[in-house]
């Protein structure tokens, strides 16, 4: 059993280059970004990872500082960049340095400093992880404006900004995680067909229903002209379901808190662009959301009858959903008669910037918010069936696996939720109640353990 493990692990995870590998792309790099010839270099596979292409740099030089009595003595000193590596035969990578370049321009990822045919070269950014913690703690957390404001510039780039062929979505958020199942459970390892069944129906389910979400919001009346700072329900759907830029694994672990002097404000920059591309805005905020109730187990979060899964507080994402719609409101309704001013006075873009801004924030009705947040939660349910076939893809073809365990207790609770957001969004204003404060998948967790 051992043996076949590693096997289909392999067709997912980093696989070690070779030193000849490693020494051809170092040489390169080291011409890219004209480092002297004396200079160094280390390379080492970045962690997190599941493609294997990325790596941390370490370039050291040797420099030569004089003594008191006139003699040099040699001085260490290293600089580090993020090395991304490109397969001709992906097409994506192909993609990956424009988006690179234009999130860099906007602020939103790191500096682009070198390219080739064969590698992405950018800056390494000095910063932590977002803390799970901080995120959890509601309305006054610093990082939570933060990342939220970001994701919110990030889904306002122009789609155009990007590499073409992402421009459109193809409606289909699991047929890429699909394929990759297919290559990992293989022989004796294959899912067994009642689940295979299920897997398949609950996919089907959840891409008829986000289908339908984005063709009933496209297809309404709602227009920019009647843009406000107390929009309807109708205008939410129409923002959540647009295409936009997204990145497509938003989570903790991809944001980067940058330190800064001021500690009354936060920034951060995001990381890992690999899955941008063009997609409903609601997915990458429906995935964070998820993503961090699941890293609350590595902050002590235990089961309750009222919590029986983890999943981002409600004063967490009342908290995110203000900000990035003060962000996104600013950008659509504020900015353009902000510009508009600046062009007959010479008042300074930023400050009057950052003043809109948090106006924007304290002007965001309480229920606005959480009429924002239902609808991301439709989005919730077809990204946890997409999230459990990653974690198929995990478990590495091994069903012992806890997650593989993990997705076969869950999976079957999809349609309930669906049920229950269809039951809401027809008009149970109670049931639309509970599942913005539960969230729609612990709502349908606590209907699931009641009839047990």
């Amino acid at each position: 059993g051992k043996v076949k493990h590693e096997k289909t692990h392999k067709t997912y995870m980093p696989v070690e280059i070779s030193h000849d590998e490693k020494s051809a792309l170092m040489a390169e790099a080291k011409t890219l970004l004209a480092l002297p010839e004396s200079a160094k270099l280390e390379l080492a596979l970045l962690a997190g990872g599941a493609t294997g292409q990325t790596f941390k740099l370490e370039a050291t030089s040797i420099d030569a500082k004089e003594g008191e009595a006139k003699s040099f003595t040699p001085v260490a000193s290293s600089k580090y960049y993020v090395l991304r590596t490109f397969r001709p035969s992906r097409q994506e990578d192909r993609f990956l340095s424009q988006c690179s370049e234009t999130l860099a321009k906007a602020a939103i990822g790191p500096k682009v400093l070198a390219k080739s045919d064969r590698m992405l070269l950018c800056e390494f950014v000095a910063g932590e992880n977002a803390s799970i913690k901080d995120l959890c703690e509601g309305a006054e957390s610093l990082q939570i404006k933060a990342i939220a404001t970001t994701l919110g510039k990030y889904h306002d780039l122009p789609l155009e900004s990007i590499a073409e062929p992402l421009h459109s979505w193809s409606g289909d958020e699991f047929s890429y995680w699909l394929g990759l199942i297919d290559k990992t459970w293989v022989g004796e390892n294959n899912i067994p067909a009642v689940f295979q069944a299920l897997i398949d129906a609950n996919v089907a389910q959840a891409r008829a229903y986000t289908n339908e979400l984005v063709a009933t919001a496209s297809s309404s009346s709602f227009s920019a002209a009647e843009e406000g700072t107390n929009p309807p329900t109708s205008r939410f759907a129409k923002m959540l379901s647009t295409t936009a830029v997204t990145h497509g694994d938003f989570h903790p672990n991809n944001i980067l808190m940058i330190p800064n002097q001021d500690v009354e404000s936060s920034s951060c920059v995001i990381v890992d662009h690999e899955m941008t591309r063009g997609r409903p805005a609601a997915f990458d905020i429906a995935y964070h959301f998820m993503v961090l109730g699941d890293m609350r187990y590595s902050i002590g979060w235990t089961p309750s009858p009222g919590e029986p899964g983890p999943y981002a507080p409600l004063a967490s994402r009342q908290a995110f959903a203000r900000h990035y719609l003060s962000q996104r409101l600013m950008a659509t309704t504020v900015m353009p008669r902000i510009n508009l001013i600046l062009q007959q006075t010479a008042s300074g873009s930023e400050t009057i910037a950052s003043g809109a801004e948090e106006a924007m924030a304290d002007v965001v009705p309480g229920a606005d918010i959480n009429e924002f947040l239902f609808e991301v939660e439709k989005f919730v349910y077809a990204e946890r069936v997409r999230l459990f076939l990653i974690w198929l893809l995990l478990a590495g073809g091994d069903p012992k696996h806890m997650l593989f365990g993990g997705a076969q207790l869950y999976l079957p609770r999809m349609s309930i939720a669906r049920d229950l957001l269809l039951e809401a969004t027809a008009g149970n204003e109670e049931l639309k109640q509970e599942i913005v404060r539960r969230g729609i998948i612990q709502t349908a967790n606590v209907r699931a353990e009641a009839k047990h």
